[in-house]
């Protein structure tokens, strides 16, 4: 059985001229699953109801291919997924047909672009990540405490008082007291062209 499934990301869109492409190539409305919802929503009910539906045997008709995943790495997913269980997907307007060699190949063509991406994304993170920790940026969550909280936390350890003490006078927990003994703090260096 050949299922459709047709998306637009606002209630302002009209689904008529996918769903009129699924019902040209003779897929029934009743087997067409519409959804006026964003891609980059997690929850698309339609979609798990039409992947819950489907069998062994089936084909899954999308108008395009970006109406099915939020991202390639999402549509590789759900590809994925239904491959497992032996249906083959076919995008009318890309003219994919994964139940042919060529589809395949072009979906695995996808997952070596997929897999490129998110390589040179987190290249470029990780970088940007280090310049930032060499200028003296702090990355991650926003601070409890600030510099002059945390010197002063190390300086009340070394006089001698204890961690509890220290949590008491700055009603932090014991954790962020943990974190700032443990970190090699110091004065920021100065900025601009100060001698």
């Amino acid at each position: 059985m050949e299922i459709g499934y047709a998306r637009v990301s606002t209630t302002r869109q009209s689904l008529t001229l996918q769903v009129e492409a699924l019902q040209e190539r003779g897929l029934d409305e009743r087997h067409i699953f519409q959804e006026k919802i964003s891609a980059a929503e997690r929850k698309r009910p339609e979609l798990e109801r039409m992947l819950k539906f489907l069998q062994k045997g089936d084909t899954l008709v999308v108008w395009k291919i970006d109406r099915l995943g939020r991202s390639l790495e999402h549509l590789l997913k759900i590809v994925n997924q239904i491959n497992s269980i032996g249906v083959t997907l076919v995008s009318l307007t890309e003219n994919v047909d994964t139940s042919t060699e060529q589809g395949k190949f072009l979906f695995n063509m996808f997952a070596t672009v997929a897999e490129y991406e998110r390589g040179l994304i987190n290249e470029r993170r990780n970088a940007g990540l280090q310049r930032a920790k060499e200028r003296g940026v702090h990355c991650g969550r926003k601070r409890i405490l600030s510099l002059t909280q945390r010197n002063e936390v190390r300086r009340l350890y070394k006089e001698g008082r204890t961690s509890k003490e220290i949590e008491g006078i700055f009603r932090v927990s014991r954790f962020v007291i943990a974190g700032a003994l443990k970190e090699n703090l110091h004065t920021p260096p100065p900025t601009g062209d100060a001698p």
